[in-house]
C-alpha cells in the first residue's frame, strides 16, 4: 500500500501528538484507504483508531462521525447509521449538518437515514 497517508498522519502527529489526535488521524487514514478501494484494510485501520480513543476526552462523541464517514465509504451503511446514531445521541445539534455533508450523501435518500433523523426530532 502506498505510504502517503502514513506518512501524512506523522508528519501532523509531529506537530500535535495526542491520543485524540492520533485517533482522529487514523481514522482519517482509514478513509483515504476506503476510498482506495481497501475495505479491509480501512476497516482494520479505523478499529484501530477507535481503540486508541480516549473516552473521556470532550470530543469523543464527534469521533462517531468520522467513524461513519470510513463505514459508509467502505459500503457498511448499517454501521455508518449506528456511529451516527451515537454521535446525535451524544451530541444533538449535530444531526442539523448530516443531511447536507457531502460524506454522507449516499446516505440521504436511505430509509434508515430518514427514519434516524427522524427519531431525533428532524432537521
Amino acid at each position: 500500500m502506498h505510504q502517503r497517508p502514513w506518512e501524512a498522519l506523522d508528519d501532523a502527529m509531529a506537530i500535535t501528538d495526542s491520543p485524540f489526535n492520533r485517533a482522529l488521524g487514523l481514522s482519517l487514514v482509514g478513509a483515504v484507504i476506503a476510498r482506495a478501494g481497501l475495505a479491509d484494510s480501512a476497516r482494520t485501520v479505523t478499529e484501530s483508531a477507535r481503540a486508541k480513543l480516549p473516552v473521556d476526552h470532550p470530543e469523543a462523541a464527534f469521533f462517531h462521525y468520522y467513524l461513519a464517514y470510513v463505514s459508509n465509504l467502505v459500503g457498511d451503511l448499517d454501521r455508518a447509521l449506528l456511529h451516527l446514531d451515537s454521535l446525535i445521541a451524544q451530541d444533538p445539534p449535530s444531526a442539523q449538518f448530516l443531511p447536507v455533508d457531502w460524506w454522507f450523501r449516499d446516505l440521504w435518500d436511505q430509509p434508515g437515514f430518514l427514519a434516524l433523523l427522524e427519531k431525533h426530532g428532524g432537521t
